[in-house]
C-alpha cells in the first residue's frame, strides 16, 4: 500500500467548487490506491468521471474570465494583465491531463493493480503545478473584481 494523499491547502486554488473537487479527486485516487475490497475497475472509472466533471468545470469557468476580459471593463483590463493566453493554453493541457489519466487506467486494469504512485503524481501535476496561476488568479479576482467571483459561482 502506498502512502494515502493528505490534503494540503496547497491543491487549493481559491474557487470553493474547484477545491471541493480537488478533494474528491484526493479522496478517490486514495480509495483506488489503497481500498482492496474495491473494484479496480469501477474505482477507476469513478476517478475518470470525477476528473472529467473537474476539468470541465475549470474549462468553464476559465471560458467566464476570458469572456470577461473581452468585455472591455475596467476589471477586464487589471485582468488581461495576468497573461490570459496562459488560460487558453491551461484549457488544451487538460486534454493531454485526460490522456495521461487513460494511459494510468489502462495500464492498472492490465496490470490488476493500480499505478499508485502514477496517480498521485498526475494529481500533484494537475493541482499544485499546472493550476497554481489559477491560484494567482483566484486571489487576484477575490481582491480586485470581487463581482466576477461572485459571477462565477
Amino acid at each position: 500500500m502506498s502512502q494515502p494523499l493528505t490534503w494540503s491547502d496547497a491543491f487549493a486554488v481559491g474557487h470553493a467548487g474547484l477545491d471541493r473537487e480537488h478533494r474528491a479527486l484526493v479522496d478517490v485516487i486514495n480509495l483506488v490506491c489503497n481500498d482492496a475490497d474495491a473494484s479496480l475497475s469501477e474505482t477507476l472509472g469513478k476517478l475518470k468521471v470525477i476528473a472529467t466533471r473537474h476539468f470541465d468545470h475549470e474549462n468553464a469557468l476559465i471560458r467566464a474570465i476570458l469572456a470577461c476580459a473581452g468585455a472591455h471593463s475596467e476589471d477586464a483590463k487589471r485582468l488581461a494583465t495576468l497573461g490570459l493566453d496562459t488560460l487558453t493554453h491551461h484549457i488544451d493541457e487538460h486534454g493531454d491531463r485526460m490522456d495521461e489519466l487513460d494511459a494510468l487506467i489502462a495500464r492498472s486494469l492490465s496490470q490488476g493493480s493500480p499505478a499508485r504512485e502514477d496517480l498521485q503524481h498526475w494529481f500533484y501535476g494537475h493541482a499544485i503545478k499546472a493550476d497554481a496561476h489559477l491560484k494567482t488568479l483566484f486571489q487576484f479576482i477575490r481582491t480586485d473584481c470581487p463581482d466576477l467571483l461572485a459571477q462565477l459561482g
